[in-house]
């Protein structure tokens, strides 16, 4: 009896020693454990976070610029940056260029050059003739909004227009305007503004019934050139080859003389956005505000400029 006792207390305090060590009997019923499946070994470990995709590249923005685009008697149609100077040939060997219109909506620079009017993508790209056999076109000028571009011409004593690709022409208003030479519409009272080259008249011209009006028949200075309308204003400002930049009312009131001590005068143009004048003087093109303050030179191109436009184009 005491033997068996000594025996059942040295097996207790081996369990006690042996602890977790200690390999307990399965109970012989019970079903067995299923193993664990195995990891795979490419499988991320639970807590990894998947790499994130690149950014993308931000697409590029288009910069905005702003020119003097320009006709040279020579042959050349290009533009001059208004914020560098720099200036570059667009189209070469066009005939004797003597009007730009610039359309940066449609992408398009239109030109009259000898008796043909062309035009080209604002970088001079895919140019073509649209209009052939004029009679000496001048001032160039284009109505967006109904698709048309209009000008004078020199030789017939007419103005004119077309559809954009030169479909469509027809005569607006002749033999009432002596050698018209620049021109400017004023799309929302229906009229266009045109001054003699050889004689020192200001027209307006009513788009619709062609009929024609005097505005000024003595406009002071040597030849008339060119005009741009500022139509909020209904001013008018205008070049005369001679030493100066003047304005008038589309009435014919409020005469001014804006810039003097120039040299022949010829192209103008404006920005009025930042209410700005542009003009060519002897192959340099000028700037200043729109009472003629301010004057500054933007380039000297070097060339015989007799035309120029203004346009901001997203590049």
């Amino acid at each position: 009896m005491m033997k068996r006792y000594l025996a059942s207390v040295v097996v207790a305090l081996l369990c006690a020693a042996c602890g977790d060590n200690f390999d307990t009997p399965s109970d012989p019923d019970a079903a067995p454990t299923p193993d664990a499946a195995p990891t795979p070994p490419d499988a991320a470990p639970p807590d990894a976070v998947p790499d994130a995709a690149p950014d993308a590249a931000p697409p590029d923005a288009n910069t905005a610029v702003s020119y003097i685009y320009w006709a040279d008697t020579s042959g050349v149609i290009g533009r001059t940056d208004v914020a560098t100077g720099i200036s570059e040939e667009l189209l070469t060997d066009v005939g004797q260029a003597f009007s730009v219109a610039v359309d940066p909506a449609s992408d398009t620079l239109f030109y009259a050059a000898g008796t043909d009017i062309g035009r080209a993508g604002l970088d001079g790209s895919g140019p073509s003739t649209i209009v052939t056999g004029a009679a000496s076109p001048f001032g160039l000028a284009i109505d967006t909004a109904s698709d048309k571009l209009y000008w004078v011409e020199f030789s017939s004593n007419s103005l004119r227009r077309a559809d954009l690709d030169g479909g469509n022409a027809e005569i607006v208003a002749s033999t009432t305007i002596n050698d018209p030479a620049g021109l400017a519409l004023d799309l929302a009272n229906g009229d266009a503004y045109t001054l003699g080259y050889n004689n020192p008249a200001l027209w307006r011209i009513d788009l619709d019934d062609g009929s024609v009006t005097v505005v000024d028949g003595a406009l002071p200075g040597s030849q008339g050139v060119d005009l741009v309308l500022e139509s909020g204003a209904q001013t008018l400002y205008y070049t005369r080859r001679d030493a100066e930049v003047r304005a008038i009312g589309t009435d014919g009131s409020n005469r001014a003389s804006l810039v003097t001590g120039q040299s022949s005068v010829q192209g103008i143009a404006a920005d009025f956005v930042a209410s700005k004048l542009y003009w060519i003087s002897a192959g340099v093109i000028r700037r200043a505000d729109l009472d003629g303050s301010n004057v500054e030179d933007i380039a000297d191109t070097g060339r015989s400029i007799w035309d120029i436009a203004f346009a901001t184009v997203n590049e």
